[in-house]
């Protein structure tokens, strides 16, 4: 490595050792606010141990060389909850502060076999799920328990919205204004110039203008500590080991049951916290990582980390980009980093003995103040007014009752938040009509009249979102209401189309069975479409598909309307029966026995079999067909997918009849369904016809026309159905 690289490592590491000793001081004074002396300097133990051990797994494994990984005051508020509890409980003294670090360790593993988990089982996009509101309330209700905290801190006394007068008693008020003083002077240098490197300097100038003071008016350490303005000069040990054989025997386990919440609740936040600064990681250093590895990663630093007696730490992005600015992406940076914070863990009793409370208060504040300003007033205008008003919510109740109380209310608002508006979006998606559903089936004349006079009888409704309790009844009210009005009464066929459904839940499966009844006191035949197993194996277990002509299932909405379109015309007369004679089939659709009987000679016959192909895609046309007998089908072949079935043409109809007069090539294969009679006219018989038969192939002309126009209209119906 050459002299400059080391030099610009150097510096990277001493900015960030910095920032994150200070970090530590500042959260072992929120986790231990109002505690004694000894437990502060314990927890500063805790605090940059987890620091050093955490910046050297940081610069070893993880993705991106200049990844620093770090507590995070962010989750400190939660385990502050759970030390508070502790040191107001009845436990004899020597076990409490055993019993509050074996809390913070158990925290630390039990949110590292998290992390771990999670990145094993590539779960890392599940814990993006917790609702934006929620996150914005909980580091909201955060910047309230800092700013409390921060006077705590400087004050010595509790942290809560009651001890807010004691702040301000004559004897401690000055070390308040001090505190406030100087969070607000570090956030307003930090908001005006914007740089990394102003904060640091600040307390820096804060630190030095103290001690000035101190000697302008004639004031040592120890006077100085007797008014509070510094710690008292005995207490000024840190503690190695934080947890040593002997505490195991002190602690009380039975307080770390009520803890699990806590643990669980810095787990899943750690998670969210390391895969939002990961994915921005990856645009600041322009470098792709995988969510999952570092997840693995950071579980097991923190089970090691837990181990020793360690707090939760993950990846924090500013300090990052601040070690990758300085000095790129290089491993180096972390692990000078780490050996500062090893070297300030040596010299931990002379360094805590000469920081006055009043500064560590200050860096709260400063916290504080800034996490209410970004969450509270700035991303008011980012977010709805509901969403705004769950934050809102969960500050008040972090305020007043607690932590996680409060942000189990936000879950549930944004739970019922979520209900309320999903249940407003409507559940039917679209509605046709018989009459504007495009058939696939060609039919011969009689049956498309049998069909036009009574495909109002069908009605079709495409369904879409998760079907569940919130829009179960609104979607059996609105059906309710199609059928009690206009055509809606003389309905014989209601289609169901599940395309769009993604599940339903058994509200929704009980509001099926109640229009199965309605649908039997009205003769009414349902017809479900598109409809996955999962969701057909819910209703099959209710007895939805029990009742004779009760519901059925088509796979496609295409299916289950050419099913409706042959109960109609089941057991109807048709004028052209099938058979192997052309010559009533010809006279049916041209409208002109004598004509027909002129053209039936240029026409021949061709006996199909299932599977037979009559012309294949990207042939050339030269013929149409008249279908005698049988069905056959229009398959449209594309690529190396499945083949689809386009159209269906029943006995009694004409195909092909563009490319006898185009002679393009074909844009479709025709396939023989069965068995089949099919007449072929081609070209050069059509053309001997025109000279043969003028009046005849003069009158078959018009057909085609005819038929070409409603086939163009049925063409645009199609269209318009899928708008």
């Amino acid at each position: 490595m050459s002299v400059e690289r080391l030099l610009q490592s150097l510096a990277g590491g001493v900015v960030v050792a910095l920032l994150n000793v200070t970090t530590a001081f500042s959260i072992a004074a929120l986790l231990f606010a109002g505690q004694p002396r000894e437990m502060f300097l314990a927890g500063a133990t805790v605090l940059l141990l987890s620091t050093a051990v955490a910046a050297l797994a940081g610069a070893l494994f993880c993705g991106y060389p200049a990844t620093i990984v770090a507590p995070r005051s962010g989750l400190a508020p939660i385990q502050a909850t759970t030390i508070a509890l502790i040191g107001a409980s009845d436990l004899p003294a020597v076990a409490v502060l055993p019993t509050m670090l074996a809390s913070i360790m158990v925290t630390t593993i039990g949110a590292g076999v998290f992390l771990f988990l999670v990145g094993h089982f590539r779960l890392g996009a599940l814990i993006r799920y917790i609702p934006y509101p929620v996150i914005a309330g909980f580091f909201a209700g955060i910047g309230l328990i800092f700013v409390l905290a921060g006077m705590a801190v400087a004050t010595g006394q509790g942290v809560s919205l009651a001890m807010l007068g004691h702040h301000l008693r004559p004897d401690v008020a000055n070390l308040t204004v001090a505190a406030l003083g100087a969070g607000l002077l570090f956030l307003a240098l930090e908001q005006g110039i914007g740089r990394w490197w102003v904060v640091p300097t600040a307390i820096l100038v804060v630190l030095a203008a103290f001690y000035g003071l101190l000697a302008l008016l004639g004031l040592d350490l120890g006077q100085a500590a007797a008014l509070g303005w510094l710690p008292e000069r005995e207490a000024a040990s840190l503690r190695l080991p934080p947890l040593r054989p002997v505490d195991f025997a002190l602690l009380d386990w039975g307080w770390l049951w009520p803890s699990l919440g806590a643990v669980f609740a810095v787990a899943v936040l750690s998670a969210f916290m390391l895969l939002i600064d990961v994915s921005a990681i990856e645009l600041v250093a322009d470098t792709e990582l995988s969510p999952d590895r570092e997840l693995k990663v950071t579980g097991l630093t923190n089970i090691f980390v837990g181990l020793l007696g360690g707090y939760t730490s993950v990846h924090t992005v500013a300090d990052t980009s601040i070690a990758g600015r300085l000095a790129g992406p290089q491993r180096m940076t972390a692990l000078i980093y780490a050996g500062l914070v090893v070297l300030v863990l040596a010299a931990g009793p002379v360094l805590v003995g000469v920081i006055p409370p009043f500064l560590l208060g200050a860096l709260l504040i400063h916290l504080g103040i800034d996490f209410l300003l970004t969450w509270v007033w700035r991303r008011r205008r980012d977010m709805p007014l509901q969403d705004f008003a769950v934050v809102l919510a969960i500050l008040v109740a972090i305020a007043f009752v607690g932590l996680l109380e409060g942000i189990a209310l936000g879950c549930g608002l944004a739970v019922l938040l979520f209900v309320i508006n999903y249940s407003r979006l409507p559940v039917i998606k679209a509605e046709t009509t018989g009459e504007a559903f495009p058939s696939i089936v060609t039919r011969q004349p009689d049956a498309r009249a049998i069909l036009a006079r009574e495909v109002y009888k069908i009605r079709i409704l495409r369904l879409q979102g998760y079907l569940f309790f919130g829009s179960a009844d609104k979607m059996l009210a609105a059906i309710r209401a199609r059928l009690g009005e206009g055509a809606g009464k003389h309905l014989r066929y209601l289609i169901l189309d599940f395309t769009h459904v993604s599940d339903l839940d058994s509200s929704a499966v009980q509001a099926f069975v109640r229009l199965d009844r309605i649908a039997a006191r009205r003769s009414l035949r349902l017809v479900l479409t598109g409809l996955e197993e999962r969701a057909r194996a819910r209703l099959d277990a209710m007895g939805f598909f029990s009742r004779p002509r009760g519901p059925l299932v088509r796979p496609t909405l295409t299916d289950g309307f050419t099913w409706c379109e042959a109960s109609i015309l089941d057991r109807r007369p048709m004028t052209i029966v099938p058979g192997a004679d052309l010559l009533p089939v010809l006279s049916d659709l041209i409208g002109q026995p004598a004509a027909a009987e002129a053209l039936v000679p240029f026409f021949e016959r061709l006996d199909q079999t299932d599977g037979d192909w009559l012309f294949r895609q990207g042939e050339t046309g030269r013929s149409l067909f008249v279908i005698a007998s049988g069905t056959a089908s229009v398959v449209v072949e594309r690529g190396v997918g499945m083949p689809r079935v386009v159209q269906i043409y029943e006995h009694g109809t004409v195909l092909g009849e563009m490319a006898l007069f185009t002679g393009d090539a074909r844009t479709a294969s025709v396939r023989i369904d069965g068995y089949a009679t099919v007449f072929r006219l081609g070209l050069p018989q059509f053309n001997a016809a025109v000279l043969a038969e003028p009046a005849a192939a003069a009158a078959f002309q018009a057909f085609i026309l005819r038929l070409m126009a409603e086939r163009l209209e049925s063409a645009n119906k199609a269209l318009l159905s899928t708008l």
